[in-house]
C-alpha cells in the first residue's frame, strides 16, 4: 500500500506526488475530467488546486467526496504495470 507525502500542483491539470519511498511521480488529470460528471469541477483551475491528501496518504482529495487512490495513481504515474488491472483483462 502506497501513501503520498507531499503534492505540488503543476500547470494543465498536473500533480506530482511524492511517495513514502521519497519517489515522485507526475501525474496529468486532464483525461480523468469530464462535463457532466463528478470531475466536472476540477476544470476550474482554482478548485483543482484545493486538492489535499487523505486518508493517511492513501488518497488525493477535493471537496465534494472527490477522490482518487494512491495506489492507482502511482502505477498511472509511475510506469509500473498493475497486476490487478492485468489479472481483469485475462478475465
Amino acid at each position: 500500500m502506497r501513501k503520498i507525502i507531499s503534492i505540488q500542483v503543476l500547470p494543465k491539470w498536473r500533480l506530482k506526488l511524492t511517495y513514502a519511498t521519497g519517489r515522485e511521480i507526475e501525474v496529468n488529470f486532464e483525461s480523468k475530467i469530464e462535463k457532466g460528471t463528478a470531475t466536472e469541477p476540477l476544470l476550474d483551475e482554482d478548485f483543482f488546486k484545493r486538492v489535499k491528501i487523505a486518508f493517511g496518504g492513501r488518497a488525493l482529495e477535493w471537496p465534494g467526496e472527490l477522490d482518487f487512490c494512491a495506489d492507482a495513481l502511482w502505477f498511472e504515474g509511475s510506469g509500473e504495470v498493475n497486476p490487478f488491472a492485468e489479472s481483469e483483462k485475462a478475465s
